[in-house]
């Protein structure tokens, strides 16, 4: 148990005090309680001098002294210095973000193989050169006016690069007053052969093994909650994965959306069975470069009955 024969010392000293000096305790107590008085509760201003804000945020230099043109120049150079182009990833059903170290290098029509020499994000040493992103959430939270005054800019300013998975939590959790601020840039690599009639292709993929009319359903979903926002900046970049799909179909849930600039990048060149003609879609479609094979070809190297050295064979992916 604590000792507080300390409080029945101070007591008695009290006491003592008052009995001898009582003028000059009195004035003591009268001093201690006018300073609590004026700590918890600032006088009131006179009449004659300015009003201030009663915000105390508010009579900072920062917003008291600089015009709104001034401070959102500064706001500028915080976003460029926190990067412009973000990578949002899902991690442990969380979005967590890092700053794309090279924007510029990022280039559509580069293969699926090339794009992790630019921007290898599940990369330990790709991960480490981009810890310095985290400044950005302490100057947010510092003040409630500079969190109003630099929020709709964060996501006017920024570049946000997704794959699918981390896209459909950001869109579910961010408030559609600042959806409708942003410059989405979304990638979709296409493993299933969607949209196809249920029949072996010619890649070896099955109606039972794909579950393709499970994907379709969770593309349609996914567009969907696109449609209850007019996006600033919308670009799809759909990534080719060896199946050929009817474009008109896989593009018909991106008809219900709309946005500033919406473009679609497709690596397939005009001329295939399964191309599509987009003139009456809200949005553009941009194709490869005359003269740039982006399709995948699958090359499966037969040997024995599936078996090599005791193992599978297993399908080759080659770029061309």
């Amino acid at each position: 148990m604590p000792d507080l024969t300390f409080l029945s010392i101070a007591r008695k000293d009290s006491a003592t005090a008052a009995r001898n000096h009582p003028s000059k305790l009195k004035s003591w107590f009268t001093n201690l309680y006018a300073r609590a008085s004026s700590a918890s509760h600032p006088p009131t201003p006179s009449r004659h001098l300015a009003q201030g804000p009663a915000d105390a945020q508010m009579q900072s230099q920062l917003v008291s002294a600089l015009p709104l043109e001034i401070r959102r120049q500064i706001y500028e150079h915080v976003l460029d210095s926190y990067g412009t182009v973000q990578h949002i990833l899902l991690c442990n059903g969380k979005l967590t973000h890092m700053r794309c170290v090279m924007p510029s290098a990022h280039s559509y029509f580069q293969t699926y193989i090339a794009r992790p020499g630019v921007c290898d994000t599940y990369d330990k040493t790709y991960r480490q050169s981009v810890r310095n992103g985290w400044e950005i959430v302490p100057l947010l939270l510092s003040c409630r006016q500079v969190y109003v005054e630099l929020i709709s800019m964060l996501y006017s300013y920024t570049i946000f690069r997704f794959p699918v998975s981390a896209a459909t939590r950001f869109i579910a959790t961010v408030p559609v007053p600042y959806l409708a601020l942003s410059h989405l840039h979304i990638s979709f690599p296409l493993f299933s052969p969607m949209y196809l009639p249920f029949r072996s292709s010619r890649f070896g993929f099955t109606a039972a093994n794909s579950r393709p009319k499970s994907d379709e359903a969770e593309w349609e979903a996914f567009w969907g909650a696109f449609a209850r926002v007019r996006l600033r900046v919308l670009h799809v970049e759909i990534l080719d994965h060896g199946v050929r799909v009817p474009e008109q179909a896989l593009l018909g849930p991106l008809r219900q959306l709309s946005a500033g600039e919406f473009e679609v990048v497709l690596p397939w060149p005009v001329g295939l069975q399964t191309s599509g003609e987009f003139g009456d879609a809200g949005f553009s479609v941009r194709r490869p470069p005359e003269g740039t094979n982006m399709m995948l070809e699958i090359h499966v190297e037969k040997g024995y009955p599936g078996v090599r050295n005791g193992r599978r064979v297993s399908e080759r992916l080659r770029w061309r």
